[in-house]
C-alpha cells in the first residue's frame, strides 16, 4: 500500500470518528472504545487465520461456523463440569476436524475451496444449532468466563489475546 494511500484511508478514519464523537457524545469516551476492541478481537483472530488461507492461494468460508460449533460443544462439555483446560482441546479438536475435512476433500477430491467451505459453513452451524437445540448457554464458572470476559492489568482478556496472536503471526510471516 502507497504512502498516500494509506494516509487517505487514516484521514478517512479520523473524519468518520470525528462524526460519530459528534453524534454520539459518549462514542469516544475510553469505556466505549475498549468495547469496540473486545468485540473486535475475535474477528480479529479469525481475520489472522483467515488472512494465512488467503496468502496460500485459498479461501474459507466456514471459519465463524466452525468457531460457532466448537465452542458450543465444549461449553456443553464445561456445562457437565468438564475442565477447562480439556475443554479448549475438544474446540480445537472441532476445528482441526473441520479443518482436515476441507483440506482432505479440496486436496484429495478436488472440489473448490468455496464450495467445500460453503458446504462446511452450513452443516456447521446446522450442528451447533442441533447440539445447542436453539437454547442459550450461561452460568459458567468465573474462570472460565475470564478468557471471554475478564481483565488482566485493566486491559480485557480477549484484547490481549488478539494482540498476542497478531504478534506471533506477524512474526511468523
Amino acid at each position: 500500500m502507497t504512502q498516500s494511500k494509506l494516509i487517505s484511508r487514516l484521514m478517512i478514519l479520523f473524519a468518520l470518528c470525528l462524526l460519530l464523537s459528534f453524534l454520539a457524545p459518549n462514542f469516544l469516551r475510553t469505556e466505549n472504545l475498549v468495547n469496540i476492541l473486545r468485540q473486535a478481537a475475535i474477528l480479529n483472530i479469525l481475520g489472522i487465520g483467515m488472512t494465512l488461507v488467503i496468502l496460500t492461494g485459498g479461501i474459507d468460508l466456514s471459519n465463524g461456523a466452525v468457531l460457532a460449533l466448537s465452542s458450543c460443544v465444549s461449553a456443553i462439555y464445561l456445562k457437565e463440569g468438564g475442565s477447562i483446560p480439556v475443554g479448549i482441546l475438544i474446540s480445537l479438536g472441532i476445528g482441526l476436524a473441520c479443518g482436515l475435512i476441507n483440506g482432505w476433500m479440496i486436496a484429495r477430491l478436488l472440489i473448490p475451496p468455496f464450495v467445500i467451505t460453503y458446504a462446511m459453513m452450513f452443516f456447521a452451524r446446522g450442528l451447533a444449532y442441533i447440539v445447542l437445540q436453539g437454547k442459550i448457554m450461561y452460568g459458567f464458572s468465573k474462570t472460565f468466563r475470564f478468557l471471554g470476559a475478564g481483565h488482566l492489568f485493566s486491559i480485557p482478556t480477549p484484547i490481549l489475546f488478539s494482540v498476542f496472536a497478531l504478534l506471533v503471526f506477524y512474526f511468523l510471516l
